[in-house]
């Protein structure tokens, strides 16, 4: 009995086949489109990204700050997809140290653990393949806006505010613990009062983490967030109280 619902980003689950890895991609007769959003090679390309989850996120997240797939994202189904390669956590490293697989393949996948989730894990290791496509795509739905709430682009681009507000967040602690809690110590931790194992960054990360922050909070101070005033401003002169309350919800939560 499943303790919880499949994975979005589970390539079976979307193409309704069994799937292994990228070889069974090639035998599927039909592929799903995702309704009419994605082309069949394009298809195929991110049912292949989604066979190696401890390397998706970047390679999903590449595949649609691509401005010829970004507008893919307004099927929720994809949201979805790129919902879970980003914030479910994975397998899970209950040991400090782990053993290298002895064969290639190897038998489990208990060597692509991670002790604290792959979006940390990320964000330690490569933190520029996650700042850097997140920032082009917020670039391109900004540019998107025409004003006022309402048009096939606002739900695409409240989407990409949120992801980038969600991942912000996990810039943010990571950034906190290491600045009050160093590695190898125990306690510091602004949030849970201690060293917490896995979160451990180098300085170089921490400096492209600040980096890259201040620049994404400087865009949703200064452009998200006038932009949503606009639309609130205009949803009232409609009296549309349905769109005034999303665009609300939406301001709270920058």
């Amino acid at each position: 009995r499943l303790r919880a619902p499949p994975s979005g980003a589970d390539p079976s689950l979307l193409a309704g086949e069994p799937i292994e890895n990228e070889d069974d991609i090639l035998h599927i007769r039909k592929l799903p489109s995702f309704n009419q959003t994605l082309k069949g090679h394009d298809c195929e390309l991110l049912l292949q990204y989604l066979t190696v989850p401890y390397i998706r996120i970047p390679l999903v997240l590449q595949f649609f700050a691509d401005s010829s797939r970004l507008n893919a994202l307004r099927c929720h189904q994809l949201q979805d997809v790129l919902d879970a390669c980003f914030f479910e956590p994975s397998l899970w490293q209950p040991m400090e140290d782990k053993a290298c697989p002895k064969a290639v393949p190897s038998a489990d996948r208990a060597h692509l653990a991670t002790p604290c989730r792959l979006l940390f894990n990320e964000l330690q290791r490569s933190p520029d393949n996650i700042v850097g496509p997140l920032q082009e795509m917020l670039s391109y739905v900004l540019a998107k806006d025409t004003g006022r709430y309402g048009n096939s682009n606002s739900l695409l681009i409240l989407y990409i505010v949120r992801l980038v507000v969600r991942v912000e967040g996990f810039m943010l602690y990571l950034l906190r613990h290491n600045r009050t809690a160093g590695p190898g110590k125990g306690a510091g931790d602004g949030c849970l009062g201690r060293h917490v194992r896995g979160l451990e960054c180098s300085s170089q990360v921490l400096d492209v983490l600040a980096h890259a922050q201040t620049k994404i909070r400087q865009c949703i101070d200064g452009k998200v967030q006038p932009m949503l005033e606009a639309w609130f401003a205009q949803a009232i002169s409609d009296r549309s109280t349905h769109h005034a309350c999303r665009i609300t919800a939406h301001m709270a939560y920058l």
